[in-house]
């Protein structure tokens, strides 16, 4: 992880997703962290935004992709989106550990 990143990951672990998006809208490496755009996008609300911003990722394949993928179709009511995408989670990575397993069924469960 890079000292953007790690600065990033506590501006969104502080809740201050204002600050987020301001500092990586500045940062002339914005377009390599289109991920963690996404990802505050979907913290702050802005939904429509982040799902935008995750479909011009290049690299739709991980789980991580996927998984925020599910949890901004939960928060636009798109359910069965969500569903089909926990599923796949579920059935197709095996590399997952206890705890992103238990978080998945969890927002599994929900939807």
């Amino acid at each position: 992880m890079t000292a953007i990143q790690t600065y990033l990951v506590s501006l969104i672990k502080t809740k201050q997703f204002k600050e987020a998006l301001g500092y990586l809208n500045n940062l002339p490496l914005k377009d390599q962290l289109v991920y963690e755009h996404a990802y505050i996008l979907h913290r702050a609300g802005e939904n429509k935004e982040a799902l935008a911003k995750l479909k011009s990722s290049g690299d739709q394949s991980t789980s991580q992709y996927r998984h925020l993928l599910s949890q901004i179709n939960y928060k636009l009511f798109e359910y069965e989106k969500s569903v089909k995408q926990y599923q796949e989670i579920l059935e197709q990575d095996a590399h997952l550990d206890q705890d992103e397993i238990g978080d998945i069924a969890t927002n599994y469960l929900a939807c």
